[in-house]
């Protein structure tokens, strides 16, 4: 997991056009990576995380759908940033967790929570009259 994590940021690091990761990118790609850019620009998010546990939880919903799906986060929302600290609250109260949380297991949860999370939150592409 974490060498293909390493080979895509390689390929969009050195604009490689890389087989592997091609079926990811669209043409609007750009587009939607200069979404990522306003969305990270966000009251709720931090500058700063504590830990992976905080950047995971923040971060990887947000990524995903923005990049992969297209889609727009409300930049009008109130409890997004309460369910996001509940959930890292969560996380981090488990001392397994805590102490270990690269493994495969924990990584994969705070995956599924953080693009849970931002679910209910989403936007169509298309609709300005919210997007951030």
């Amino acid at each position: 997991m974490e060498k293909y994590y390493e080979s895509y940021i390689l390929a969009e690091v050195n604009n490689e056009d890389s087989f592997l990761f091609s079926h990811l990118l669209i043409d609007d790609y750009q587009q939607r990576y200069l979404a990522l850019e306003r969305h990270l620009q966000f009251p709720f998010i931090p500058r700063i995380f504590t830990s992976i546990i905080d950047a995971d939880i923040y971060l990887f919903g947000l990524i995903y759908y923005t990049i992969v799906e297209g889609k727009t986060i409300s930049s009008t929302i109130e409890r997004i940033s309460s369910e996001i600290k509940e959930k890292v609250d969560e996380f981090k109260g488990n001392n397994k967790h805590t102490k270990s949380p690269s493994a495969l297991k924990y990584l994969r949860s705070r995956i599924q929570a953080s693009i849970n999370i931002y679910r209910s939150y989403l936007m169509s592409q298309n609709n300005s009259s919210d997007e951030a």
